[in-house]
C-alpha cells in the first residue's frame, strides 16, 4: 500500500507543472518635479520564465508588413508598442514600455554580468531582482539573432513617427547606453508600470 501511494504521489508531481513565483522588482525614479516609483516586469515580453537564457520575443517598431521581418524566429509580428498589451493583463494592469527618461534611471542601477544585467528592487523585499538577458538584436537585413548573449537591446516607448529612429536601451558587460536604433531592427521589450 505504501508503495502504491508513493509511486502516485511521485507521479502527480512529474505531470504536475510547477507556477514560477513572480518577482516584484519597484525601482524608485527620481523625475525633477515628482519622484515616482515603478515596478519593473521580471522577464521580456513572450519569454517563458524569468530565467537568464529566457529572451522572450523581439519586435520591430511599427507592425510589419514585410514578409521578411515577420519570418524571423523568435520575431513578432506586431509592433513594440502592443508588446506590453499582451504581458499579464496588458494596458488594463498599467504595463506599458519605459520612457527614455526612465531607462536612464534604471541603467545606473545595473549590476553588469557577461551574459545579462541584473535590476535589484530598492523597496519592500529588496532580495527580489530581475535579469535583463543580452537577448541580441535583429538588423532589417538579417535572420539570425546578432550578438546573442553577448547585447541586451530593449526598447523604450519614445519614437518619433517622422523620425526612421527610435530611443533604446542597449547593454553589454562592459556598459548600458541609452541611444537611437532604426525602427526596422527588431528588439527585445521589457514592460513597466507605476506604483503607489
Amino acid at each position: 500500500m505504501k508503495k502504491t501511494a508513493l509511486t502516485a504521489i511521485f507521479g502527480l508531481l512529474l505531470v504536475t507543472p510547477f507556477a514560477q513565483a513572480q518577482s516584484n522588482i519597484e525601482v524608485h525614479i527620481k523625475h525633477k518635479n515628482t519622484p515616482y516609483w515603478i515596478e519593473v516586469a521580471d522577464r521580456n515580453c513572450g519569454a517563458t520564465s524569468n530565467k537568464i537564457n529566457s529572451y522572450g520575443y523581439l519586435y520591430v517598431w511599427n507592425e510589419s508588413t514585410d514578409s521578411k521581418a515577420r519570418g524571423f524566429m523568435g520575431t513578432s509580428s506586431t509592433s513594440v508598442g502592443s508588446a506590453c498589451d499582451n504581458f499579464r493583463g496588458g494596458k488594463a494592469e498599467g504595463w506599458r514600455l519605459p520612457t527614455a527618461s526612465e531607462v536612464r534611471f534604471l541603467m545606473s542601477k545595473l549590476e553588469l554580468k557577461s551574459t545579462h544585467s541584473i535590476l535589484r528592487s530598492e523597496r519592500n523585499d529588496t532580495t527580489q531582482f530581475a535579469y535583463l538577458p543580452f537577448g541580441g538584436y535583429k538588423e532589417s537585413t538579417t535572420s539570425a539573432r546578432l550578438n546573442l548573449n553577448r547585447a541586451g537591446a530593449y526598447w523604450t516607448s519614445e519614437g518619433n513617427k517622422r523620425s526612421k529612429y527610435a530611443s533604446i536601451l542597449f547593454i553589454t558587460s562592459e556598459f548600458p547606453n541609452n541611444s537611437m536604433q532604426p525602427k526596422t531592427f527588431a528588439l527585445s521589450a521589457r514592460c513597466v508600470r507605476d506604483v503607489e
